[in-house]
Parts: structure tokens; sequence; C-alpha cells
């Protein structure tokens, strides 16, 4: 009997472990999703697909720690840390000075 709990609770917590999986992958595909839809349907109108984009970068700059209020971008364009450097380079092979003129943009100033 005490075997039998055992297994169950072990098949429960596998159960449990894999929605988490699933909703991690999900969320990770969700924004790229919304990316190639602004990309390849430049007609459609975007005011939800950008807002849901925007939303999900100042939460990732509050997960990375600064205050939620900037997107990731211009908290790079403000910060000197080496993440900030790096990403600024990356960004600045697709679009010329990214990081500083979103900085600009949302009233962050050096």
């Amino acid at each position: 009997m005490v075997m039998r709990q055992r297994l169950l609770r072990a098949v429960m917590l596998v159960l449990i472990w894999q929605m988490f999986v699933l909703g991690a992958v999900v969320a990770m595909c969700a924004p790229l999703a919304a990316l190639l839809l602004v990309i390849f349907r430049p007609r459609l109108k975007l005011t939800r697909i950008e807002n849901i984009i925007l939303a999900m970068d100042r939460l990732n700059a509050a997960l990375l720690g600064w205050s939620g209020k900037h997107t990731i971008s211009a908290e790079c364009g403000f910060d000197d840390c080496r993440f900030c450097a790096w990403l600024c380079r990356i960004l600045h092979r697709a679009d010329t000075d990214h990081c500083g003129r979103a900085a600009a943009n949302e009233g962050l100033k050096k």
C-alpha cells in the first residue's frame, strides 16, 4: 500500500513537471510568434501585438533586476554593465544605435 502511494505521488509529480515544461515552451514561443507576425504581416493592425511584445519586454527587464518601467533596450542604453554592452553591440548590427534611441525615447538620460 505504501509503495503504491509513493508510485502514485511520483507519477503525479512527473505530470505536474511536464505541464510546467510545456508552459515554459509556450511562453518562449509566444513572443517569437508575435515577432514573426509583425515581420511577415506588415499590413496587420499591430496595436495589440505591439502592446504584448512591449509588456513582455518590460516584464523581462523587471526579471533581470531593473524597474520594469522601461524596455531592456532602453535600460541597456542607459546602464553601463557588461551584459548591456554586449546586448547593445548585438542590436547595433541589426539597428544602428538601437539602445541609445530606445533610452532617449523612453526618457532615460545619461
